[in-house]
């Protein structure tokens, strides 16, 4: 009775039948506490079984498992593992019948942090034991997608394991990539041996970091890699592909992307007499909206950004593989994004040499103007054609178009016009501007003022 009890009675049950029979056996040769944890029953379950028949928690099923290889297997509870450690120390260093011992059998089953925590307490040694795979219980955790926290007991317990291969010739953190680990667990396999980042695999001949690319690990793995071993953007596949390449053409998130090419930047800044992925220049042509956020990012200077904006000069002139620079190659998108901080107010190139004039309050500089906007006259004066609509361009607008363009409103007045009565239309404000200003970008001067109040008396000067 107390053995058909044991797989369904609550505890008050079992108690009051455990006179006589906590001792049977079945024909399966289980005593009531094998059959017990076999169901799963709770903690006070199992510790009234022990403290019933003690000797209960020793004793082998015929298929030569102890209480506690079956409780395990069974996903019992920290506490069901730890009344039965307590009750028999010596069962975490016995092998059930396929030759595995409980950490091996928690591993396999997934158990939880305090089950593996507290059976590598009672017996450290067992972190050292391989399988009949020839895996460690690291490879097994990391392969079956362990939590970050039973990865670190066990790396904690066994550190030389993260230097062992499986019987694949898998590195640990090799095995984590392949199963698209956390950033935690890849950051700590990295901490504890930072020379597997550099290990190709035996059949693949490939990088972690490329096999992270190809299955879609996340921006902080990712990041991970690269910090710990940089160079590995510039491994190319047999095509000639790069990561970055990879992780455009699986549409990989934005970071990830921006995160493979701040590498690259980061590798050529350091040492520009080495050679560099071409990530850059092959970033800044590509005119999908990936590359371009991502080309904003790196140089950025925000929070989420690289700062490598202070760099554009130099990777302005960076060469593809072509020869080009790449601020002659750059899409349309990232030539707005380099603008910025390649151009004084995201506009102007200045002119490297001396100033055409210095005073006490200013200075004039010869620049650029690369506005692209303002090249299309018509579209600045339907701008500002606005009050009325009315296909010309009254006094007040006239006012506003001119400092927009930087110039005298007066340009646009015909001699001997009645002041009383000014308007300009579209073809003749367009047909001006392109006589004033020229269709394209145009050479200018720049007059960069200390005094805000002379610098208003100056640019309102030419008002009507």
């Amino acid at each position: 009775m107390l053995l058909r009890a044991g797989k369904r009675a609550s505890e008050s049950e079992v108690t009051a039948l455990l006179a006589d029979q906590v001792n049977k056996k079945d024909k399966d040769g289980r005593l009531p506490l094998h059959i017990a944890v076999d169901e799963g029953k709770s903690e006070g379950v199992v510790t009234a079984l022990l403290a019933a028949f003690p000797e209960a928690v020793k004793e082998k099923d015929k298929d030569g498992s102890l209480p506690l290889h079956i409780a395990i297997d069974k996903g019992a509870s920290e506490g069901v593992v730890t009344a039965l450690l307590a009750a028999f120390p010596e069962a975490v260093k016995e092998k059930d019948e396929d030759g595995r011992l409980p950490l091996r059998i928690a591993i396999d089953k997934g158990a939880s942090e305090g089950v593996v925590t507290a059976l590598l307490a009672a017996f450290p040694e067992a972190a050292k034991e391989k399988g009949k795979d020839w895996s460690l219980p690291l490879h097994i955790a990391i392969d079956n997608r362990a939590s970050e926290g039973v990865v670190t007991a066990l790396l904690a317990t066994f550190p030389e394991a993260v230097k062992e291969k499986d019987g694949d010739g898998r590195l640990p953190l090799r095995i984590a990539i392949d199963k698209g680990a956390s950033e935690g667990v890849v950051t700590a396999l990295l901490a504890a041996f930072p020379e597997a980042v550099k290990e190709k695999g035996k059949l693949d001949g490939r990088l972690p970091l490329r096999i992270a690319i190809g299955i879609g690990a996340s921006e902080g793995a990712v990041t991970a890699l690269l910090a710990a071993f940089p160079e590995a953007v510039k491994e190319k596949d047999g095509r000639g592909g790069l990561p970055l390449h990879i992780a455009i053409d699986n549409r990989a998130s934005e970071g990830v992307v921006t995160a493979l090419l701040a590498a690259d930047i980061r590798v050529f800044l350091a040492e520009p007499a080495r050679s560099h992925a071409f990530s850059w220049t092959h970033c800044v042509s590509t005119p999908s909206p990936l590359c371009v956020l991502a080309v904003q990012r790196v140089l950025s200077t925000g929070p989420a950004g690289f700062g490598y904006g202070k760099h554009i000069v130099t990777l302005a002139e960076v060469v593809d593989e072509q020869g080009r620079a790449a601020i002659d190659i750059v899409s349309r998108g990232a030539k707005q994004a380099i603008h910025e901080h390649l151009l004084f107010c995201g506009r102007y190139q200045l002119h490297f040499g001396p100033p055409e004039h210095r005073s006490a309050t200013s200075v004039v500089l010869r620049a650029r103007d690369n506005a692209a906007s303002l090249t299309d006259y018509g579209a600045v004066f339907d701008k500002f054609d606005a009050n009325p609509k009315d296909g010309i361009l009254n006094t007040t607008e006239m006012n506003l178009v001119a400092v927009e363009l930087g110039l005298d409103a007066l340009l646009f007045i015909e001699k001997g016009a009645d002041a009383t009565n000014i308007g300009v239309s579209r073809d003749a404000f367009v047909a001006t501007c392109k006589r004033l200003l020229g269709d394209g970008p145009r050479e200018v001067v720049l007059k960069l003022m200390q005094d805000e109040t002379q610098w208003k008396r100056e640019s309102w000067h030419g008002v009507i």
